[in-house]
């Protein structure tokens, strides 16, 4: 199914920096971008207003808590500088087709 974002705030990539262009439309289908831009012309299955929302296609979300493993650690050591830098031990994958909607 082809669908449309449209109006929203995009984060996009051009000419080596980021960028933020105000009333853009990403258009995709299935798991593939097909375009980023101001007007997309073609058809669409399905449209989604995104004005005065911020789109942001293709991020990757690297949210996680991944908190501190109390069977080894005392809460107290949480804060301890030698153990900022440690391996992440937990990975959060999404379920298919799941979005943030505001």
């Amino acid at each position: 199914m082809r669908t449309c974002v449209r109006g929203g705030w995009v984060v996009g990539y051009r000419d080596g920096a980021h960028c933020l262009d105000r009333e853009h439309e990403v258009v995709f289908e299935g798991d593939a971008i097909l375009y980023v831009g101001p007007t997309f012309v073609g058809p669409v299955d399905a449209t989604i207003d995104a004005a005065g929302k911020l789109v942001c296609p293709g991020f990757v979300d690297t949210h996680v808590h991944s908190g501190v493993r109390g069977g080894h650690r005392l809460i107290a050591d949480a804060g301890r500088h030698e153990f900022f830098g440690q391996p992440v031990l937990e990975v959060s994958v999404p379920r298919h087709g799941a979005r943030i909607e505001g």
